[in-house]
């Protein structure tokens, strides 16, 4: 909320039909803050996880467990604390996402304080609070785009699709599979998944991932370049019995969108 001080707020929508009443936003974390994501958990509690990064030093990245509140007029209440999963790391990028399988949350971004690295990390949630497991790298590259994460329900396995930045590939957007037990994960094989309508390799910016549950399949967006003017891409990840990552079906959705190449889409 910049007209508050760039405090962290969450705000519930009622929906009716086609229309939405919005009620009174909630200020979460109580500091300045940049990156925010918020995750909904299915839990016994339905809970809901708030993820930031502090905008003041030393930029702690951090974690606090709401839920949804029937009592107080379309609202959230947030019973703990919030928990720094990463301290000092000036956390970007970041998404996350509930891995229904594990039952656990899990955190993808870029590690600024360690030249921008892809990171991930579990949280375990109970009692409305949530503790953390050890962090662990992705990509040892830039990936200072937006790291996605997304569950598959149906292997029980993440996906993470992200860009490479100017150190790694030189914005090449990629994949792999992420297996989570306990809090500890085990990564299946890189791939290179932005492409163009021929199938050729190009400079991307900006991605998005969504799981087609019908389907059984994962579909990835993103731009196909870093400056304007941009195309629009769409593809189908196909994912071997070993973890190999192929995409397919390149189709350019949209063209000449200006500023896409800076701008984030997500879809759900």
């Amino acid at each position: 909320d910049d007209d508050d001080g760039n405090k962290g707020k969450v705000q519930i929508g009622t929906v009716s039909g086609t229309s939405i009443t919005m009620h009174t936003p909630v200020d979460v974390f109580g500091e300045a803050i940049t990156t925010g994501w918020i995750t909904y958990c299915a839990n016994s509690d339905n809970n809901y996880a708030a993820v930031c990064t502090y905008s003041n030093s030393p930029f702690d990245a951090n974690c606090r467990i709401g839920k949804y509140s029937t009592n107080s007029g379309g609202s959230t209440t947030w019973p703990n604390s919030p928990v720094v999963f990463d301290a000092s790391a000036k956390a970007i990028c970041t998404t996350s996402c509930w891995d229904s399988t594990a039952n656990k949350l899990v955190i993808a971004y870029g590690r600024y304080n360690s030249t921008e690295r892809g990171t991930i990390i579990a949280g375990t949630i109970a009692s409305d609070a949530v503790t953390f497991g050890t962090s662990q790298e992705f990509d040892s590259s830039r990936t200072d785009r937006l790291d996605n994460v997304i569950h598959n329900p149906d292997t029980g396995k993440n996906m993470i699709v992200w860009c490479e930045g100017s150190n790694g590939t030189n914005y090449n957007t990629m994949a792999r599979e992420a297996t989570l037990s306990g809090t500890v994960f085990t990564f299946g094989p890189e791939a290179f998944v932005g492409r163009n309508s021929e199938g050729t390799l190009v400079v991307t910016n900006h991605c998005s991932v969504a799981y087609d549950s019908d389907a059984k399949k994962f579909m990835i967006i993103y731009s196909n370049s870093t400056v304007a003017p941009v195309e629009g891409m769409s593809a189908v990840l196909d994912i071997a019995s070993d973890g190999t990552i192929t995409s397919k079906g390149w189709y350019s959705f949209r063209k000449g969108i200006d500023d896409m190449q800076n701008a984030v889409a997500k879809m759900v």
